[in-house]
């Protein structure tokens, strides 16, 4: 189930907008998915990348798991298609 945020932008304006809140399992997933398409900044190594971009994940998930979420149901979102996103509101 989508959170608030993502089921009122849905239904406000019949199109899925992103919300970020690390208290809906969904959002984390996309967050956490979103991170790992991030590209590499100028001068960065594809080493440094990844320990950036690795270490920015795994913050979204400790705050998402001390905000009381499960850690094994996020990964396993995280880990399907980008089918995480809430359905599209009619219209």
């Amino acid at each position: 189930m989508p959170c608030w945020d993502c089921s009122a932008a849905t239904e406000t304006n019949g199109q899925w907008v992103r919300f970020d809140s690390l208290k809906c399992v969904f959002c984390a997933a996309r967050l956490i998915q979103a991170l790992a398409r991030l590209n590499m900044r100028q001068g960065e190594t594809p080493q440094e990348h990844r320990k950036r971009i690795s270490a920015r994940r795994k913050a979204v998930l400790d705050d998402s798991v001390a905000a009381g979420l499960s850690e094994a149901l996020i990964r396993d979102l995280v880990k399907g298609k980008m089918a995480v996103e809430p359905v599209k509101g009619k219209g």
